[in-house]
Formats: C-alpha cells, structure tokens, sequence
C-alpha cells in the first residue's frame, strides 16, 4: 500500500508540473498581447520654409502615406503611427510604369523610447541638390510637460543658465528643461533671464504665461555674431475643463 501511495504521489506532481508549463506557454503567447499598448501620437512643426514644402509631404505608416499639413506657427493635425515604429518623411516622386505613386524618402526620425506624444521639429536641408529634412523628437507629452509650464531647447553650443519666475535651471547645449511658470489663474507676465557660461546675461525680458496654456522656447545662436541669442516661440492654449455645473 506504501507503494501504491508514493506512486499516485509521483503521478499527482507530474500532472501538477505539466499544468504548470502548459499555463506558462500559454502566459508567454499571451504576453505581448497583455504588453501591446496604444500606438503613441505626434504632431510636426516646420522649422523655416523651404523650396517644395508646399507641395504635400507624407510619412508611412506600414504601406500607407499619409499626406501631412505643416506650417511654421503651430503644431500639425494629431496623427499616430499603428504600424510603424519609426517616423519617416517622404515626398511625392512621380509615379511608377503601372501609374501608381512613387515616394522618396526624405528624413527619418532618430528611434526615441515610447512617448505618449511626440513633437518632430522638421528642419528643412539641401543634400547633394535635393531637399531633405533633419528631424528632431520632443517629448509633447502633457506629463512631462503640463499647463502653465516652459520648455527650453537650447541649440546653442554652451550650457545656459535660465531663470523663470521663481526657478532656474542650467541646461546643457543642444538638451532641453520643462519650467513652471507658477503663474496663476488669470495669467501673468513672468521674469525670465539667460546667462551664458561666462555668467553674461545674454536675454532679458518678460514672457506671458498662461494657467491653460503652454511654451516652447528655441534658442540658437545669433545669426548676426551678436552676444543675444535667436529666440523662437511657439506657444500652445490647452482645452480648459468646464465646470460641472455652470453657472
């Protein structure tokens, strides 16, 4: 009887290890399902003009392009990429013997970690007599940077030191800092100074800041050799929340 026991023992664990592996398979097929999540979205501004860019760009997304809008003051139309993992800008480029269209690649985004929501600055370049576009990837997302906030994106070739308000941060050449504002409800004016790294301030002024809006400032150096750097702004008003019982 002692053996008998120990033999429906051995029998009852092998069952057990054997559901065991067959639950585990079926975890692992079902894990990238479980892991997949919502194709993240984008938006692309146009850094300058440039000689074609009124005809329509497009980018891909698997075997699809998707024509693209851009203008040089606000962001594009909210797309998202569902198949592609990368963002790649393309031109019309006639059409092949069969009479369908040709698309010729024209930048290619460097690969990022997953964003919820990316802004691809698009810089307009001639390479070997043909356009092509030097593309840039900011993390757009409301997380990382919220209502009443600054981002700075220092192009020049020294690290700055950038007052807003109550804060200041030393940001790296060519890196970027998100900034709050700590405007308040209605709005406001807000101090900001730029230092270079001779502690030389190079930008002085004041910049509108807004509780339901938001704002890029690029920073590049002086086309003129000058000591104040080119500053660009692209400001952006946020949806503001209704109250739940209006008045």
């Amino acid at each position: 009887m002692g053996y008998s026991l120990l033999a429906r023992l051995n029998v009852v664990m092998l069952l057990c290890m054997l559901l065991a592996a067959q639950a585990s398979g079926i975890n692992d097929e079902q894990k990238p399902e479980r892991l997949q999540k919502e194709p993240g979205s984008f938006s692309c501004i146009l850094w300058e003009k440039a000689l074609g860019v009124e005809l329509e760009l497009y980018f891909q997304d698997g075997g699809d392009f998707i024509p693209l809008k851009l203008n040089m003051y606000s962001r594009s139309k909210v797309r998202s990429l569902k198949v592609s993992d990368i963002f790649s800008l393309y031109m019309a480029d006639g059409k092949d013997e069969e009479g369908k269209a040709k698309y010729r690649e024209v930048g290619r985004a460097p690969q990022t970690p997953r964003i919820s929501h990316v802004l691809y600055v698009l810089f307009p370049e001639e390479h070997e007599g043909a356009l092509h576009f030097r593309i840039l990837p900011l993390n757009d997302a409301l997380k990382h940077f919220p209502a009443g906030s600054f981002c700075f994106v220092n192009f020049t070739e020294e690290t700055l030191d950038i007052s807003l308000s109550l804060n200041s941060k030393k940001i790296p050449s060519q890196e970027t800092a998100v900034m709050a504002s700590n405007v308040d409800p209605k709005g406001n004016m807000v101090p900001c100074v730029m230092k270079n790294e001779q502690d030389k301030v190079i930008f002085g002024s004041r910049l509108f800041a807004q509780a339901n809006g938001r704002e890029i400032v690029f920073i590049s150096p002086s086309k003129k050799q000058e000591l104040r750097p080119s500053i660009k702004f692209l400001p952006q008003l946020l949806p503001q929340k209704l109250p739940k019982k209006l008045p």
